[in-house]
């Protein structure tokens, strides 16, 4: 009886241990990274994301593309693999796929790459050029002071529900037109905005009046759940 419960403990120990995924936060992903130079970090967003803005020696593979298996062919599965996206979803999939894969060590960055921002961790770039349409926290600041009515709509162009609301929310804009106005900030655009306010989910609605928030939705909404919401 003992050597059927200790032959149990051994089997369970050993299922546990392979396929190993580690959910950790942004301090904890950094001090692994640290004491694992030699490992591959994945970033599986777009390459319009990763160019924005990515973690130091990451390979971009998007998750959502055609070609995700052909660049993780030749990574080695006995080696940890650090894999983040923009929040956690994509990263979580991947993640799991890599795990069937017979990947032994997978950690996760909790939050994903807004929570290493939001961490004030160091970032690399593709490109520093600076844009016209970025926001900084000055900017928004008078922007939300005046006495109009107003809601601000976080978004990124990648963003699939962000791209479904973009038709309503302009003709919410025009049918609103002297009596609120929409303005959509791209996050990518604004990332020191994005970080300073904690956005961790897009979109993001915030309204405001008279320079005082009035309320918030995160995630898709209809017309009527706007509406309704910040009382147009």
């Amino acid at each position: 009886m003992k050597q059927i419960l200790l032959a149990s403990i051994v089997f369970l120990f050993t299922a546990c241990s392979n396929g190993q995924s580690t959910n950790l936060n942004a301090e904890q992903f950094a001090s692994e990274l640290k004491a694992n130079p030699e490992a591959t970090i994945l970033d599986v967003r777009t390459a319009g994301e990763f160019e924005g803005g990515h973690i130091e020696n990451a390979k971009n593979a998007d998750w959502n593309g055609s070609d995700f298996d052909q660049k993780i062919k030749d990574l080695d599965p006995s080696q940890p693999v650090f894999v983040y996206c923009l929040s956690g979803g994509r990263s979580a999939s991947a993640a799991a796929h890599l795990r069937e894969k017979g990947f032994k060590k997978v950690y996760e960055l909790n939050g994903g790459i807004l929570s290493w921002r939001n961490a004030r961790m160091p970032e690399s770039t593709v490109t520093t050029k600076p844009t016209a349409s970025s926001v900084s926290p000055e900017d928004y600041a008078k922007l939300i002071a005046s006495g109009d009515v107003i809601i601000v709509d976080f978004y990124a162009p990648w963003c699939a529900p962000c791209k479904r609301m973009e038709p309503m929310l302009n003709q919410l804009s025009k049918d609103y037109e002297g009596k609120a106005k929409i303005i959509r900030i791209d996050i990518d655009q604004s990332k020191e905005l994005a970080t300073q306010m904690g956005i961790t989910q897009i979109p993001l609605f915030i309204g405001y009046k008279e320079g005082k928030e009035t309320g918030k939705h995160i995630g898709e909404a209809s017309r009527e759940q706007l509406v309704k919401k910040f009382g147009l």
